[in-house]
């Protein structure tokens, strides 16, 4: 009798707490069921700023229109050094110059040698130019530089009109990808005609650098001349 009542006794705990898990089942049976939300998750901002926009194009579209002024904004360096040779053609033959061109800031010094010609030095230093043949008695000549003289100096004629977008109409431009045994790059390609003589222009520009990097000229299928960098060095404004 003692051993049942023991047993009776601690028997009563375990079926309470029985009654207890089953009335806690139940109630939680009874309660209505609830749709889950989705919580929405929080925003990456960083990674939302470095994404570009999608009407951002990687390049500003460039076409007839737009092309001359993409090459006025294109970053120039302020001191360059190299060379550029000139080939004119005519009935017979061709002839050829060098021209070697150093620029520091707002000074550019460029040094021609052309075949059977005195050498000839153009300096420009702020808005003045100055023209001298070292090789013969001849005088100096100073006058106003032209705004792109830094082009035409070097060249490339009838590039300033393709850069103002006055006296020449442009037929066509784009994006390319030059290469040669002197330059390899990304490049604009412009060809355009001039309004004084009936030539056809066809002309390259550094992307980079905003410099042209080669150019021909032709009076229908006659090449009259061509130019194109043989060097270009990026240097600082001291040396």
């Amino acid at each position: 009798m003692k051993k049942s009542g023991k047993l009776f006794f601690y028997s009563i705990p375990l079926v309470l707490i029985i009654i207890a898990v089953g009335l806690y089942i139940g109630l939680k049976s009874t309660e209505p069921e609830t749709a889950a939300v989705a919580l929405p998750e929080p925003e990456n901002t960083d990674e939302r700023e470095a994404s570009p926009s999608q009407d951002t194009p990687e390049f500003i579209e460039l076409n007839a229109d737009t092309v001359s002024y993409v090459l006025r904004t294109l970053a120039r360096p302020q001191a360059y050094k190299g060379e550029v040779i000139i080939k004119r053609y005519f009935s017979g033959g061709e002839g050829s110059e060098s021209i070697s061109f150093f620029k520091s800031g707002d000074k550019m010094l460029f040094i021609s040698d052309a075949e059977n010609q005195s050498r000839k030095k153009t300096l420009i230093i702020g808005g003045q130019k100055s023209i001298a043949y070292p090789d013969s008695q001849t005088k100096t000549y100073v006058t106003t530089a032209g705004p792109y003289d830094e082009d035409c100096c070097r060249g490339f004629m009838s590039y300033d009109s393709l850069l103002s977008g006055d006296g020449c109409t442009i037929v066509d431009a784009g994006y390319d990808y030059y290469e040669s045994d002197y330059y390899s790059g990304q490049i604009i390609s412009v060809t355009f005609t001039g309004s004084a003589l009936p030539y056809v222009y066809f002309c390259r520009v550094d992307l980079e650098t905003g410099l042209p990097v080669t150019m021909d000229c032709y009076d229908g299928e006659n090449s009259v001349y061509s130019v194109f960098c043989s060097s270009l060095e990026l240097s600082s404004p001291e040396e």
